[in-house]
């Protein structure tokens, strides 16, 4: 049976970024491994207050776990 884990905004948990997917068991980690999703919310959140920004990303590991969120 395969497992997932969600990948959601931690501003907006409500939004799905994404899910990962594995066949019986837990991905393995191995620490470097990342992935980042643009989050569309969070920018026009941060414009709406008055910052500067061109694009907003959350980076997880392959557990689940939010490791940053970077603003560019």
């Amino acid at each position: 049976m395969a497992e997932s884990i969600e990948l959601r905004c931690p501003v907006n948990p409500r939004k799905l970024l994404a899910k990962v997917l594995s066949e019986g068991r837990k991905p393995n980690y191995v620490e470097g491994n990342l992935v980042e999703f643009s989050c569309s919310d969070c920018r026009s959140s941060l414009r709406k207050q008055g910052v500067s920004v061109r694009l907003v990303l959350h980076r997880y590991n392959l557990l689940g776990e939010m490791i940053e969120t970077v603003q560019e």
